[in-house]
């Protein structure tokens, strides 16, 4: 596969890293109901719910800013912003667990991003060459 057979732009990354953080904000502040709990993570579904959001956040700004430094500082105090709005909500809880968990997640994405793209031929090729 040949890097003119993805057809990804930055701007479409941008959009969809935009999208994955307004999703992330409904469900850290808007949204207030549970969210189911599975056996197999009972009691860390929260902390596995923030790890996968903004590792997913990574995974797209990275390369739709190009800036990996700069990337994970932003996401980092997004999730922060986050976690200091859930202070003043009645219906939440700030933790520093959740926070952890999700520059956790921030920083998992990223390494997954460099190792994707240092393993597959075609990630060099596209990630220069967005527009």
């Amino acid at each position: 596969m040949n890097g003119t057979a993805l057809a990804i732009s930055r701007q479409s990354l941008a959009i969809t890293t935009m999208a994955l953080a307004a999703v992330t904000i409904h469900f850290a502040i808007i949204s207030d109901a549970p969210l189911p709990d599975h056996r197999l993570v009972s009691g860390y579904n929260d902390l596995l719910l923030h790890a996968s959001a903004f590792g997913a956040l990574a995974l797209v700004a990275i390369p739709a800013f190009r800036r990996p430094t700069q990337t994970l500082v932003g996401l980092s105090g997004f999730a922060t912003l986050l976690e200091a709005a859930q202070l003043v909500l009645p219906a939440r809880n700030a933790d520093w667990a959740d926070l952890g968990a999700s520059i956790s997640g921030i920083c998992l994405g990223c390494l997954m991003f460099t190792i994707a793209r240092r393993l597959c031929s075609t990630i060099p090729v596209w990630y220069g060459k967005l527009r």
